[in-house]
């Protein structure tokens, strides 16, 4: 039998791909949603969410923390897929690939899963294999560069960039270094220091860069690119969407581009070596393996369904 699902709020960019991947290629979910004429009327989503066995909220905070609260009134399982549950208590974290399996673990039980936001997605994937080899300081000062496409700011962004694109360039936002995935990265890592994380948004719709200048003041030895790739291999070595990259990139002028990942929920990790300082880069989708896929694999975890049944390449 299927799984009842409500989807509430699928207006924006992450519950659209979730409905429509699910409607198409996912056999196991029943999609559960409110019309339009009835999402602002309590009783009638109360009255649905209570047909569930499990809500997936596409919502901003706020309205998150209450279908949340409801849900959890009526015992109903939640995935949240907004940044409001990323750091509470009571609630999974929802990278399975996190510690070799135990987070997995914990997801399949869970009755609370918050999907990670994308940028803390990329740097975790970068530095947590490190941490637990014992090879970054925990008090190590970690410069974050990401640059995501549009997509990921919403649909005001989204009908900004549509609107305006061939006028927009790349831009670089939250300078105060108080951007929301800081406190996910922290939590979830066992770094000790607030990393330097600096988010910029580029005229291009969907993919996303995550990079990590390490100089060796940052490691506790002498390490190289070598022995990083290693452990990413040893950490990620039965991760079906993670990509360890250890060949250069082929392009003569030496670009990694996001194309190759755009579509997929494959995150792609790689470290570079330029003999003094290190350089650690992770690809991923922020609608991907960042938002919308993310979503599905741990709806799959959760109910114990192949990570990848509904996913597939959306090339």
């Amino acid at each position: 039998m299927s799984i009842s699902l409500f989807l509430d709020g699928a207006a924006g960019t992450t519950g659209l791909l979730i409905e429509d991947l699910l409607r198409r290629s996912h056999p196991e979910f029943e999609i559960l949603q409110l019309s339009d004429d009835e999402r602002k009327d309590p009783a009638a989503k109360r009255a649905l969410l209570a047909e569930a066995e499990c809500a997936v909220l596409c919502l901003p905070d706020a309205a998150a923390v209450e279908s949340a609260a409801l849900a959890d009134e009526l015992g109903v399982r939640v995935l949240d897929a907004s940044s409001a549950h990323r750091v509470s208590d009571g609630w999974a974290y929802g990278l399975p690939e996190l510690d070799q399996g135990a987070q997995r673990h914990r997801i399949s039980g869970a009755w609370r899963v918050a999907n990670p936001g994308c940028y803390a997605t990329g740097a975790l994937l970068l530095l947590n294999p490190l941490s637990r080899a014992g090879l970054l300081r925990p008090d190590a000062h970690i410069p974050i560069f990401g640059i995501s496409g549009y997509s990921g700011g919403g649909r005001a962004m989204l009908q900004r960039f549509d609107r305006d694109g061939a006028t927009l360039r790349t831009g670089s936002y939250a300078h105060d270094h108080e951007h929301k995935h800081v406190r996910e990265i922290v939590m979830h890592s066992p770094i000790e220091r607030k990393p330097q994380f600096l988010p910029s948004v580029g005229a291009f719709e969907r993919g996303m860069s995550v990079t990590i200048a390490l100089g060796r003041e940052a490691l506790t030895g002498e390490i190289d690119a070598a022995t990083i790739l290693e452990h990413y291999e040893q950490s990620y070595s039965v991760e079906q969407f993670v990509q360890v990259c250890t060949a250069q990139p082929d392009d003569p002028n030496g670009l990694l581009m996001v194309d190759d990942v755009v579509g997929t929920n494959i995150a792609a990790v790689h470290c570079f070596d330029d003999g003094a300082d290190l350089t650690l880069v992770c690809h991923l989708d922020n609608l991907g393996k960042g938002a919308s896929l993310a979503a599905i694999q741990n709806l799959n975890i959760m109910f114990g369904y192949p990570e990848g049944l509904g996913i597939g390449d959306q090339h």
